[in-house]
């Protein structure tokens, strides 16, 4: 039998198709991988890597790491075309390397000999063993490619429940070893499809009997494969006991839309219970609390037809285009940009102490300086030029303002309301003179 084996897994494994395949499988795993929020993660994390001072600080201040099961392409599902149409192709690929070796050996009427050098049952067992093997190989190695891929841009951490960050929840299949034994949990969830995939290889075999045409004998597996996905989902309406569906192994979830009278989908948002009651769903619905983060990301980040959210859709709503939702986002993205003030030469500036004086942006300043332990003293001032309105926030400090500075933004990036944030320090000239009769808020070298 061994020497059997090894001529089959040659033919199954040696082969141009073989390689035509896999090739295929990478090059959607490496498209999956651009095309998806593992692309953006990565350059953060390569920013960290390289010593990027907003980036490393930040990465510090977090209490938790990203890691690449938060990005692997398992869990976009549908919402990443080029990992949806392999994982839906996948069965007409695993038939092809070498699922119909067995109808060619019987068409050109080389079954008989070989049964008679090894024997039916050795011959059939040998075959059934190499397609499973063959069909389990296609399934899994473009996979791994693409978890290789994450894990060169990102760290591989512990998950953590309480971020939110990862599709597998409580009540998951194998949720306690996802959060407790990741590489274990990615072994399991390989082994799955590498077994899915090789069985699904093997009915090539079986229906060599029922089947005489090569084309029809190909898809069949995936006529079957995509069939029991549509009775399941449409049929039954139990569209979590597809194989398609389970490929994916994680929480996938649907979100419930809204069509307009003139055929326009909206993600709804409700601001709290009492909106939501509004909505005449199921009592056993789910519900999910997002940010704007991850709005932002389901609208502007994947391909679909939503046009925008609407915010309290029963109530006083309020629609938020996805233009709008664009633009909301830069804007965020760049108020959270560290900003040191540079003045512009015969620029007209006004400052003044704050009418309304922002008591909760000082606070977390003043708690933020003394966790820093190297700021003496700051002001806080209200700055008008030509252009805007800001904060301007004086820093008396020792040390490097690369970091410090990042770090007095990150604690004050929730209070700032509509305005900026600049930061000078007080070695300038100019700061000096801004201060000359204001009141720090801040003032360490008093106590």
């Amino acid at each position: 039998m061994g020497r059997g084996l090894v001529v089959e897994l040659k033919k199954a494994f040696c082969n141009k198709v073989f390689y035509a395949v896999i090739l295929i499988g990478i090059v959607a795993a490496i498209m999956a991988f651009f095309n998806s929020t593992a692309w953006g993660l990565s350059k953060y994390w390569l920013k960290y890597m390289v010593g990027d001072a907003v980036t490393v600080e930040s990465a510090l201040r977090s209490n938790y790491t990203d890691m690449p099961l938060e990005v692997w392409m398992p869990r976009y599902g549908t919402s990443n075309r080029y990992y949806y149409l392999w994982i839906t192709i996948l069965p007409i690929l695993c038939v092809l390397p070498y699922g119909l070796s067995y109808y060619n050996e019987k068409r050109k009427g080389m079954i008989n000999q070989l049964i008679y050098r090894m024997g039916r049952r050795q011959y059939f067992t040998i075959k059934l063993l190499v397609s499973f093997i063959n069909g389990g190989c296609v399934a899994v190695i473009p996979m791994i490619v693409n978890l290789l891929m994450c894990m060169c841009f990102i760290p591989w951490g512990m998950p953590l429940l309480s971020t939110k960050l990862y599709p597998v929840v409580e009540g998951n299949v194998f949720d306690n070893i996802f959060y407790t034994r990741p590489f274990l949990y990615v072994c399991i969830y390989l082994g799955l499809m590498f077994i899915l995939f090789g069985l699904i290889n093997c009915l090539a075999l079986f229906f060599v009997y029922f089947i005489d045409n090569a084309f029809a004998l190909m898809i069949t597996p995936f006529v079957l494969y995509f069939a029991e996905h549509v009775l399941f989902s449409l049929g039954f309406g139990r569209g979590e006991l597809s194989l398609l569906n389970n490929s994916n192994l994680y929480n996938v979830f649907s979100i419930n839309m809204l069509l307009t009278d003139d055929k326009k989908l909206y993600l709804p948002v409700f601001t709290d219970i009492e909106e939501l009651a509004k909505w005449p769903i199921p009592g056993d619905m789910d519900t999910i609390e997002l940010n704007f983060d991850s709005y932002s990301e389901i609208i502007l980040d994947h391909t679909h037809d939503i046009e925008g959210l609407v915010i309290n859709p029963f109530g006083k709503s309020y629609i938020i285009s996805e233009e709008w939702l664009r633009e909301l986002r830069t804007m965020k993205e760049e108020r959270l940009k560290v900003k040191e003030l540079k003045i512009p030469v015969n620029s007209k500036i006004l400052l003044s102490e704050p009418e309304k004086f922002p008591t909760m942006l000082a606070e977390e300043i003043t708690k933020c300086c003394d966790e820093i332990g190297t700021v003496n003293r700051a002001w806080l001032l209200e700055m008008t030029t030509e252009k805007d309105e800001s904060w301007l926030l004086v820093v008396d400090f020792k040390g490097d303002k690369n970091i410090i500075f990042p770090e007095i933004n990150y604690a004050a990036k929730n209070y700032l309301g509509m305005r900026y944030l600049d930061m000078i320090s007080y070695d300038d000239e100019f700061a000096k003179k801004s201060v000359e009769n204001h009141k720090a808020f801040y003032d360490k070298i008093s106590l």
